[in-house]
């Protein structure tokens, strides 16, 4: 048996990451033939794509839907939640028959989702509350690895485009925001040499220096990010693009993640 324990990234906004990280996933398990739980925080649930995608490219059957016992696992109700918005299933234990071996679910249920009070004030055990799942793996034929449908990858190609498209957008941006910022400094420092003396002259010198390195400070960090890591995103990206046409092309094969 394989155990997988994963946190996939947080946040409504990092759902493209999300999907590159199931893309991921799905390809280190892609020759595994032994029985496979994984479980841990998705933060996706069974409305968002990358959910679908998740589904879709592992062939991993969600066990709360399997018996029907789908309950939230982030509580507008617990005191350490500081978004107060409406209750998410985003914690999952997932499945997958093995070669010889199957798994079958028999329980899954919500549990530290109490709170009590400590030092005075109203805490819980976590932000998230927990799942306990009991699962059998049985002797006999699992299921087949199901081959991923066209539109699952469909889908899954098209939210890692438009994650590479928006990698992409944010790394010109910050080369224009850079070479504003190197703009910017140049002309105040330019402006304060040959400037003629003013009232409160040393006042407006430290002034101007201090906006002249304000704006060389904002433009190194700018180029960082538009050289350093939007690149890796962008190849990442592109690199799993890659994997999932190899998936897609020939999904009993051997892939291997780069």
């Amino acid at each position: 048996m394989v155990l997988v324990d994963t946190h996939l990234q947080a946040h409504q906004a990092y759902s493209l990451l999300r999907t590159g990280q199931v893309v991921q996933l799905a390809v280190a398990l892609h020759q595994v033939r032994d029985p496979v739980i994984a479980l841990g925080d998705f933060n996706c649930d069974d409305s968002d794509p990358e959910y679908r995608v998740l589904i879709g490219l592992t062939g991993l059957r969600d066990v709360a839907v399997a018996l029907d016992r789908r309950e939230p696992t982030l509580l507008r109700s617990n005191p350490f939640r500081a978004d107060r918005g409406s209750d998410h299933r985003i914690d999952l234990v997932l499945t997958r028959d093995g070669r010889d071996r199957r798994v079958v679910p028999r329980s899954v249920r919500r549990i530290f989702d109490e709170t009590f009070l400590l030092d005075g004030e109203l805490a819980s055990y976590s932000d998230h509350a927990g799942l306990r799942a009991e699962l059998e793996i049985e002797a006999g034929p699992g299921a087949p690895l199901p081959t991923p449908g066209a539109d699952i990858v469909q889908l899954a190609r098209d939210l890692l485009e438009e994650g590479c498209n928006e990698a992409e957008g944010r790394r010109r941006q910050h080369l224009a925001w850079a070479g504003a910022g190197i703009a910017g400094a140049t002309a105040v420092a330019v402006g304060e040499r040959v400037g003629h003396p003013l009232t409160r002259r040393q006042f407006l010198r430290a002034g101007l220096q201090g906006a002249a390195l304000l704006g060389l400070a904002s433009s190194s960090v700018f180029s960082l990010l538009a050289e350093l890591f939007e690149p890796s995103e962008i190849r990442a990206f592109r690199h799993l693009s890659s994997d999932l046409a190899r998936l897609a092309r020939a999904p009993q094969s051997r892939v291997e993640p780069r």
